[in-house]
């Protein structure tokens, strides 16, 4: 298992990105406004600082998921589902792919601790 420090904890992305050491010279106008936007403000739970200088954020839509923030750009992942969740400070990566939203969902309504997350 693969497990990252969180360094520090916020209710919003804006503030966890404005407190990290995040790039966003290429169009910080631009990054800031996409922060804005009002899917990543009513969805998300969390947001994290992690030892590796990124910002991962927790967001429920049907399924509760863990994303990693990445200014500038998005992709479409075919990629598995791994589970992961937070335990004692650290996000916890278990090595369990899943594909199934479904399952996922069944997993994480008998325990809301699993998050799912395409690294």
């Amino acid at each position: 298992m693969k497990t990252l420090k969180i360094t520090a904890t916020f209710p919003t992305i804006k503030e966890a990105v404005l407190a990290s050491d995040i790039d966003l010279s290429f169009n910080r106008p631009l990054a800031l406004r996409d922060l804005d936007n009002k899917r990543l403000t009513d969805d998300v739970v969390e947001a994290y600082i992690c030892e590796d200088g990124n910002v991962y954020y927790v967001y429920k839509v049907d399924i509760t998921l863990l994303n990693k923030y990445s200014p500038f750009g998005s992709c479409i992942s075919y990629k598995q589902f791994e589970l992961c969740f937070i335990e004692r400070g650290e996000v916890v990566f278990s090595n369990i792919m899943m594909d199934d939203r479904k399952k996922i969902k069944a997993l994480q309504a008998l325990n809301p601790v699993f998050l799912a997350h395409k690294g």
